[in-house]
Protein backbone atom coordinates (compact mmCIF):
# COMPACT_ATOMS: atom_id res chain seq x y z
CA UNK A 1 0.00 0.00 0.00
CA UNK A 2 1.08 3.60 -1.15
CA UNK A 3 -1.15 5.10 1.82
CA UNK A 4 -2.23 8.00 -0.84
CA UNK A 5 -6.14 8.18 -1.39
CA UNK A 6 -8.42 9.57 -3.68
CA UNK A 7 -11.67 10.95 -2.10
CA UNK A 8 -14.39 9.54 -4.07
CA UNK A 9 -15.73 12.73 -5.46
CA UNK A 10 -12.57 13.22 -7.11
CA UNK A 11 -12.41 9.56 -8.77
CA UNK A 12 -15.88 9.73 -9.89
CA UNK A 13 -14.83 13.15 -11.32
CA UNK A 14 -11.95 11.78 -13.68
CA UNK A 15 -13.90 8.40 -14.45
CA UNK A 16 -16.55 10.26 -15.43
CA UNK A 17 -14.48 11.23 -18.67
CA UNK A 18 -13.70 7.74 -19.77
CA UNK A 19 -17.00 7.83 -21.81
CA UNK A 20 -15.81 10.65 -23.69
CA UNK A 21 -12.32 9.09 -24.32
CA UNK A 22 -13.37 6.09 -25.42
CA UNK A 23 -15.47 7.65 -28.05
CA UNK A 24 -12.25 9.51 -29.54
CA UNK A 25 -9.77 8.91 -32.01
CA UNK A 26 -5.75 8.24 -31.34
CA UNK A 27 -3.35 10.09 -32.62
CA UNK A 28 -1.26 7.50 -34.91
CA UNK A 29 2.05 5.95 -32.83
CA UNK A 30 5.07 7.71 -33.95
CA UNK A 31 8.48 6.85 -32.63
CA UNK A 32 9.76 9.62 -30.24
CA UNK A 33 13.41 8.22 -28.07
CA UNK A 34 15.28 5.40 -28.08
CA UNK A 35 16.38 3.48 -24.76
CA UNK A 36 13.76 5.03 -23.12
CA UNK A 37 11.00 2.75 -22.26
CA UNK A 38 7.58 3.41 -22.65
CA UNK A 39 5.05 4.98 -20.05
CA UNK A 40 1.44 4.07 -20.96
CA UNK A 41 -1.48 5.45 -19.06
CA UNK A 42 -5.14 3.86 -20.21
CA UNK A 43 -8.40 3.33 -18.77
CA UNK A 44 -11.24 0.38 -19.31
CA UNK A 45 -14.28 1.44 -21.12
CA UNK A 46 -17.31 -1.32 -19.61
CA UNK A 47 -19.85 -2.43 -22.11
CA UNK A 48 -22.88 -3.76 -20.80
CA UNK A 49 -24.12 -5.24 -24.03
CA UNK A 50 -20.91 -7.63 -24.59
CA UNK A 51 -20.25 -7.48 -20.65
CA UNK A 52 -16.71 -6.94 -21.29
CA UNK A 53 -14.39 -4.15 -20.35
CA UNK A 54 -12.03 -2.26 -23.97
CA UNK A 55 -8.88 -0.81 -22.96
CA UNK A 56 -8.69 2.97 -24.33
CA UNK A 57 -5.23 4.69 -24.80
CA UNK A 58 -5.49 8.27 -22.70
CA UNK A 59 -1.77 8.62 -23.21
CA UNK A 60 1.82 7.07 -24.62
CA UNK A 61 5.08 8.25 -24.22
CA UNK A 62 9.01 7.36 -24.21
CA UNK A 63 10.09 5.64 -26.84
CA UNK A 64 7.14 5.92 -28.91
CA UNK A 65 4.10 8.44 -28.24
CA UNK A 66 0.69 8.76 -28.84
CA UNK A 67 -2.45 10.51 -27.32
CA UNK A 68 -6.27 10.26 -26.78
CA UNK A 69 -7.40 13.76 -28.86
CA UNK A 70 -10.57 14.06 -26.37
CA UNK A 71 -10.19 17.84 -24.55
CA UNK A 72 -10.19 15.89 -21.00
CA UNK A 73 -6.79 14.13 -22.05
CA UNK A 74 -4.30 16.79 -20.54
CA UNK A 75 -6.60 17.07 -17.68
CA UNK A 76 -6.60 13.60 -16.91
CA UNK A 77 -2.60 12.96 -17.68
CA UNK A 78 -2.09 15.99 -15.45
CA UNK A 79 -3.98 14.58 -12.44
CA UNK A 80 -2.48 11.34 -12.84
CA UNK A 81 1.03 12.41 -12.80
CA UNK A 82 0.20 14.51 -9.82
CA UNK A 83 -0.58 11.29 -8.09
CA UNK A 84 2.30 9.61 -9.55
CA UNK A 85 5.11 12.04 -7.99
CA UNK A 86 3.46 12.13 -4.75
CA UNK A 87 3.77 8.32 -4.28
CA UNK A 88 7.44 7.08 -2.66
CA UNK A 89 9.74 6.69 -5.14
CA UNK A 90 9.59 2.85 -4.23
CA UNK A 91 5.89 2.75 -5.50
CA UNK A 92 6.60 4.63 -9.25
Amino acid sequence: STGRKVSLAELRKYTGYIKYLAASRITAKKTAAADMGTFNYYCFNYSEGSSSYRQVTIKTYGDSECENLNFYTKKIVDWMNQIMHELPVTHR
